[in-house]
């Protein structure tokens, strides 16, 4: 009997014994060499995924938030002219989108991101029962500005089923909206957490807000059942809204801390719901209000006894 040695990949010596009436060639070797690299393990996964420039169009954008390899995409500096995505997708990692200086949303007639299966109204088309939510993404808007949308029922970002959605420092100006009963402009929203009527979404996040608009769409809207379970409303500054905030339907642990309301309507609109008699439970504090009428508990539309008071809220 003689003896090869081979040397795998992770620098290991094997000893192997060699007949010689096998007639053992170089090429016989190699076969054996080639078989025992097969059993190797293989490289885990890349800890670190894909970073991406976007200049594209909505529906391109989406079949990259469709890919898993994908960490980052950053949108290249133009503007966007009605651009309006749907987003439906669950992540296995998480995305990051980014929005700097030079990018401009401009002029669209429905919101700019809607993410998640929302109800499947005709306004919304996004048809089809999920089987599972959009997660995992957040997006970052700091530096871009979005401009003159015109709104129907509708948000400028809009959630159906999702979960762990973090949306940071979005500049949106002259944006309108739509009437609803009774002439009340309760039916376009910067942010709208909406549902798809059989899930309830978990985990979203609004960072550090800044809207400017003419009375006639709304900072912040839940409704629809089953609605959130943990909606966060962190800084930002809110001017010129029909209401900061229209708190409806039975969203869970709500939190609004340190906004600056400036000459709203009112600030919170937080009634039972007319079908259900749901409520909105939560908690408002460190919150700013100028011209906007009250800032408390029983007054003005803030009805909800599930909806409290944290502390350190002001209004003048």
């Amino acid at each position: 009997m003689t003896q090869h040695r081979h040397k795998d990949s992770r620098g290991l010596w094997t000893t192997y014994a060699i007949d010689p009436s096998g007639f053992a060639t170089k090429a016989d070797l190699d076969a054996l060499a080639a078989r025992v690299a097969a059993l190797e393990p293989t490289a885990p996964p890349p800890t670190t995924g894909k970073s991406i420039l976007f200049a594209g169009t909505a529906p391109q954008l989406n079949a990259l938030v469709a890919d898993q390899t994908i960490d980052i995409i950053n949108f290249a500096p133009k503007t966007y002219s009605g651009f309006s995505s749907y987003i439906r997708q669950q992540r296995t990692r998480p995305l990051r989108i980014n929005m700097g200086p030079g990018v401009i949303f401009d002029g669209g007639t429905a919101g700019v991101f809607h993410l998640g299966t929302l109800n499947g109204s005709t306004a919304i088309p996004m048809p089809g029962v999920p089987t599972a939510p959009t997660t995992d993404i957040t997006l970052d808007f700091t530096g871009s500005v979005i401009q003159n949308y015109r709104l129907g029922q509708d948000g400028i970002i809009q959630t159906g089923w999702v979960e762990r959605l973090t949306f940071i420092h979005p500049t949106i100006r002259t944006t309108t909206g739509i009437t609803g009963g009774g002439g009340n402009y309760n039916q376009s929203h910067a942010l709208y957490c909406e549902s798809d009527q059989n899930h309830r979404s978990v985990d979203i996040k609004a960072i550090d807000w800044d809207v400017s608009a003419n009375k006639t769409i709304n900072g912040v809207q839940t409704y629809h059942n089953p609605c959130v379970n943990g909606l966060l409303v962190k800084g930002g500054t809110w001017l010129g809204l029909n209401r900061f905030a229209l708190l409806y339907g039975d969203a869970l642990n709500i939190t609004v801390d340190g906004a600056t309301i400036t000459n709203c309507n009112a600030t919170i609109d937080a009634a039972n719901s007319p079908t259900t008699g749901d409520q909105a439970a939560g908690v408002i504090k460190n919150t700013h209000a100028t011209g906007s009428g009250p800032l408390a508990p029983g007054l003005g539309l803030w009805y909800s006894t599930k909806l409290l008071d944290g502390g350190g809220n002001t209004s003048s």
